[in-house]
């Protein structure tokens, strides 16, 4: 059996660092390699109505702090002793630090921040572990954004849950199994659906390509529903014109009776049409027979898209 892949935990940070702590102990204890952590964090967020005020650099240097000393000289995790770089990294936006999403040039430099962290793991060939369990809810959007682009089947992307008695705690480290659990996040990553993606891994600016990339699949996309529909027969692409039409105009799809009786034929014939559309859509989508229903709604599905730009 060949080594382990290495990896880094790369953890969004609000006001609690213990988020980024218990979140490495699970991954260690599920035996995961984790050589690097990096922490990325904003300035502190605005006071909460209701919350005393306190000062705003306080809140997260707190943090930060904190984590400093369960990474002695930001080379060894000292729970456990093991070898593991720390670094945070703290968001800005033309060199100033920000606390939260607030503009699109916002948005794009925290975007930016988190998929280059991502991005520069990978290119040294370590797998991500990616927490998006602390910080501002933009940055795990953010988060969940530079999965669905970046990852493969090596990464994961994980939120944190633990007990009520034990977050009131503020224990940096679990005690009991039923203290804290990471959660998977579900990702099917872009670049297992469409290769072409993978340039994203070297892209200095993602949005740019992406904007690019999703360009040309939705070209690829609309050449694939015509081939669709070129496969069909004359009778069959006139049935389907009849269920999409009125779809595309106001939302409902007619019936197999209103079908049968616009195109003058019997309704058994609508349903026969109907079953030898499927098979052939079920073929143009290479679906296993048995692996997935093919129905009325995978083929509203699955043109929609079409017959709603020919509406324009």
């Amino acid at each position: 059996m060949g080594a382990q892949r290495p990896a880094a935990l790369v953890a969004t940070l609000g006001t609690r660092p213990q988020v980024v702590t218990i979140a490495l102990d699970l991954l260690l204890q599920a035996g995961e390699c984790i050589d690097e952590v990096v922490v990325i964090h904003t300035l502190s967020p605005r006071p909460t109505k209701g919350i005393p005020d306190r000062p705003l650099p306080d809140l997260m240097n707190a943090c930060l702090r904190a984590l400093e000393q369960e990474f002695p000289r930001r080379s060894t995790y000292a729970h456990n002793g093991r070898p593991c770089s720390y670094r945070p990294l703290r968001l800005t936006v033309q060199g100033q630090p920000i606390d939260d999403v607030h503009s699109a040039e916002d948005a794009r430099a925290v975007m930016a921040a988190i998929f280059y962290e991502a991005q520069t793991l990978k290119k040294r060939g370590m797998a991500v572990h990616l927490s998006i369990a602390g910080g501002r809810k933009s940055m795990s959007v953010y988060g969940m954004a530079t999965a669905q682009l970046l990852f493969d089947s090596a990464d994961r992307l994980w939120h944190l849950l633990s007990g009520p008695a034990f977050e009131a705690s503020g224990a940096m480290h679990p005690n009991h199994p039923d203290d804290a659990h990471l959660v998977r996040i579900p990702v099917l990553p872009i670049s297992t659906i469409f290769p072409g993606m993978v340039g994203l891994l070297t892209s200095p600016d993602p949005l740019a390509i992406l904007d690019n990339k999703l360009s040309l699949m939705d070209l690829e996309a609309r050449r694939q529903r015509e081939a669709f529909l070129h496969g069909l027969t004359a009778s069959e692409r006139r049935l389907v014109d009849a269920l999409m039409a009125p779809l595309a105009q106001h939302g409902r799809p007619p019936d197999d009776r209103t079908l049968a009786r616009k195109l003058v034929i019997a309704p058994h014939t609508v349903t026969k049409r109907f079953s030898d559309i499927y098979t052939k859509l079920r073929a143009h989508i290479a679906v296993l027979e048995n692996e997935e229903k093919i129905d009325r709604s995978t083929l509203i599905y699955y043109l929609a898209p079409y017959y709603s730009e020919q509406q324009m």
